[in-house]
């Protein structure tokens, strides 16, 4: 992932899933994720692994990056601490719910399969 360059925009962050859980997850259409279970594909319904998947190992991926620009940032660097809080402020909406379906249906255009 290359959360350097993410923004909080919807398509963005919808990238950095596609790029994490490429092989974890596809869209079938009208409204039907999958998700890969040891080589099987299975439905998620109600899309609970992939927002399990968004707010907890998207999430971790996202703030050990934020670390390691904090772990950087000997001189308080302004472009470093813009890109520090930019990347927390994504952090925030990986966590929160209600960007879920806005997230998903940018999603989905990377996602889907024939």
């Amino acid at each position: 992932e290359n959360w350097d360059k993410c923004t909080k925009n919807y398509w963005n962050i919808a990238e950095q899933l596609y790029n994490a859980g490429k092989n974890k997850f596809r869209y079938k259409g009208n409204h039907v994720w999958e998700y890969n279970n040891s080589g099987e594909w299975k439905k998620d319904k109600n899309n609970k692994e992939l927002s399990k998947y968004i707010s907890n190992e998207l999430y971790e991926s996202l703030m050990s990056r934020v670390l390691y620009w904090q772990s950087i940032n000997q001189n308080d660097d302004y472009e470093i601490n813009y890109r520090i809080i930019m990347m927390l402020e994504i952090a925030t909406i990986l966590k929160n719910k209600n960007h879920l379906k806005d997230i998903l249906k940018e999603a989905k255009e990377f996602f889907v399969v024939d």
